[in-house]
């Protein structure tokens, strides 16, 4: 079980990680058009898929 600070590390992590992908999205879109949204749509489902079997490394 987590602690409650590994709890926290990890929601911190997919919070960082979403809002990186959805930063992504907007400056794909502004460059290259509507194209490059479903390519980024698939990248979301990747990051998803990843964000499960993620852990954090608490250096100990």
């Amino acid at each position: 079980m987590l602690s409650f600070l590994q709890q926290e590390q990890q929601l911190q992590l997919q919070i960082i990680t979403a809002t990186a992908v959805w930063l992504d999205i907007i400056l794909r879109v502004v460059k290259g058009g509507r194209e490059e949204i479903f390519i980024s749509y698939s990248e979301i489902q990747e990051h998803a898929d990843n964000l499960d079997t993620t852990e954090i490394s608490t250096g100990e």
